[in-house]
């Protein structure tokens, strides 16, 4: 016992340091590999839904992916760049803790305007952002008119009725509102 703390001083009698709790968990990944990960999970493309983002960040993901999906495209990424792949299991704890992501269609869609503007560039976006807010302006207006005849409704005989016709579109992927006047 003497011995072994002489062995472990400094050479002035002072004890090492303790070193208990200073070591990383050897199932720990490495930053470069979590990094890899999480910009993977990043390149699937992901939009907003459109009219509910006053109330949500959430994001949303082609309906026809899932978890698991994504996970078996990262393993064939990754035995194309000869990297070793990590765990479904780390793979989705990392999808689920660092992105707000679901993989359902928004309820409410986009516009052909809107989508648009939103993948349109910095200097394109500059050109159009006054259409932009008038776009806004006369959507904001639709949505008002649309609640004074609701409560108009409400307060007499007057019966009112909305449509949405994009609810009835056979093809789940498209989210433009023209697409389904072009048919």
């Amino acid at each position: 016992m003497v011995q072994y703390t002489l062995d472990h001083t400094d050479g002035h009698g002072k004890a090492h340091e303790d070193r208990r709790g200073k070591h990383s968990p050897g199932i720990k990944k490495s930053p470069e590999v979590h990094q890899f990960v999480h910009d993977h999970t990043a390149s699937f493309p992901a939009l907003d839904s459109h009219y509910a983002r006053a109330r949500t960040n959430k994001k949303y993901l082609e309906a026809t992916l899932n978890v698991s999906k994504i996970y078996s495209l990262y393993v064939e990424f990754c035995k194309q760049k000869q990297i070793e792949p990590v765990l479904e299991s780390y793979y989705r704890h990392v999808f689920d803790s660092e992105f707000n992501l679901a993989f359902h269609k928004p309820k409410k869609d986009y516009c052909t305007f809107c989508h648009q503007f939103d993948n349109s560039t910095i200097e394109e976006k500059e050109k159009l952002q006054a259409e932009y807010e008038a776009h806004q302006r006369c959507k904001e207006q639709a949505r008002n008119a649309k609640e004074k005849y609701k409560a108009e409704a409400r307060d007499s005989n007057t019966i009112v009725a909305t449509f949405d016709l994009e609810s009835v579109l056979l093809s789940p992927k498209l989210t433009e509102s023209s697409v389904y006047y072009k048919r």
